[in-house]
């Protein structure tokens, strides 16, 4: 028996639709009893719908939170890193972004692939500008930038999404793993 809750950043219950932390509670465990437990898990809470399963409440987990760093197919993602890049680029994406990585299959290889969401109105031309520059300036080991890792075949390209601010939450959480 498992209570749950999915909590904003601020401790508030999510609406439909919102992402926010994992919290589970239960008082199954007599010698260790979980009360309020912090996940580290992104959930989404898609409201009280009937489940085929018949489950009424459907959640998604889409990812994990509050990373400083990821590894990923041998290479590190250090958040730091990046925000020097956005910093040069444009002091205010700094506070406005958040990194999503994952792991995709492409021709029958495994490869990192990067999402950058951005939380500011921009042009399509300064958006195709900041791509260019995070990729020939973002550093995943200590001598390839994303660039050259897309050349040689190891990384997919970054892909850049512009968000409302007014529909995530979490976006103080820098890094968003995808990867099981």
């Amino acid at each position: 028996f498992y209570l749950y809750k999915i909590l904003n950043e601020d401790g508030q219950s999510v609406k439909d639709g919102e992402q926010g932390e994992l919290i589970l509670t239960t008082l199954q465990k007599c010698a260790f009893p979980l009360i309020r437990y912090k996940t580290g898990d992104a959930a989404i809470w898609h409201g009280i719908k009937i489940c085929k399963c018949g489950s009424k409440d459907l959640i998604e987990v889409s990812g994990r939170l509050g990373y400083d760093f990821v590894r990923i197919s041998g290479l590190t993602i250090h958040i730091e890193n990046l925000e020097k890049v956005l910093s040069k680029i444009d002091p205010e994406l700094l506070p406005n972004y958040q990194l999503h990585v994952y792991e995709v299959v492409e021709n029958k290889q495994l490869l990192p692939k990067l999402t950058l969401h951005l939380f500011v109105k921009i042009s399509k031309t300064k958006l195709n500008q900041i791509r260019k520059k995070i990729e020939s300036s973002f550093y995943l080991s200590p001598t390839q930038t994303i660039k050259e890792l897309i050349a040689k075949g190891i990384m997919l390209p970054l892909e850049i999404k512009l968000e409302d601010k007014k529909q995530v939450s979490y976006k103080s959480v820098k890094i968003v793993s995808h990867i099981q």
